[in-house]
């Protein structure tokens, strides 16, 4: 009897496609299932959900079963620091023009569980999903490059991974194209394009977290405040 075999670069792309697909939702959705299971039939683990530990948990599992063996790793001591400042003021110094001078739409955070994902477990769930599973996977799947500022990058793991960074932040809005929908992908998506390199520029996923963290707590007045 024969039997089948699956070229590895197929079933690459097919996993890379079906993640791909699935993160559009996959933060909520597990989020979402988890708090009402557990108020059904145990109250007392409510707070998993509501606090996005269950889909941080799905998405540390993602990253750990597509990733390098050193999943963990600190940047790498040749890092390219000088390219990675570049990014942070490229970055960062527009961040603070659109967020207090232009001043475009930030989130709502209605509670602390809200708060708790937007500095944290949110946060933390994002970057493995998009700069940690997706990335890794694009990187297997699309092997091309291009040279930006002197330095040859992966192209497909940096447009894919801010692509769909930016489309699954429609979850958060419903799914309803609005205006600050709409504002929220275009910020994203930037976003996304920018930190994309630092992955490859450090081989760590640290450096993408960082900017993160500091990029919310830079919006935090604004969300506070108004």
């Amino acid at each position: 009897m024969r039997t089948m075999t699956t070229n590895p670069d197929l079933r690459r792309r097919i996993c890379f496609g079906v993640l791909a697909i699935l993160s559009l939702g996959l933060l909520s959705i597990v989020d979402n299932n988890a708090y009402t299971f557990a108020r059904a039939h145990a109250p007392a683990l409510e707070w998993i959900g509501r606090y996005r530990v269950t889909s941080l948990a799905t998405c540390l599992g993602l990253y750990l079963s597509t990733g390098p063996a050193r999943s963990y790793q600190f940047p790498v001591r040749n890092a390219q620091w000088r390219v990675v400042a570049l990014i942070a003021g490229f970055w960062f110094i527009p961040d603070l023009l659109m967020l207090y001078v232009a001043r475009v739409p930030v989130p709502v955070l209605r509670s602390t569980p809200d708060l708790t994902a937007f500095l944290l477990t949110g946060l933390l769930a994002e970057e493995l999903l998009f700069r940690g599973a997706i990335y890794q996977l694009a990187e297997r799947t699309l092997p091309c490059t291009f040279v930006s500022v002197g330095v040859r990058l992966p192209l497909w793991p940096i447009v894919a991974s801010a692509l769909f960074f930016s489309l699954a932040h429609l979850q958060y809005y419903g799914f309803a194209i609005t205006v600050p929908a709409l504002a929220q992908l275009s910020y994203t998506l930037i976003m996304g394009l920018m930190w994309g390199p630092l992955r490859f520029l450090t081989s760590s996923i640290w450096p993408a977290i960082a900017f993160h963290l500091i990029t919310n707590a830079i919006a935090l007045p604004r969300i506070i405040g108004g």
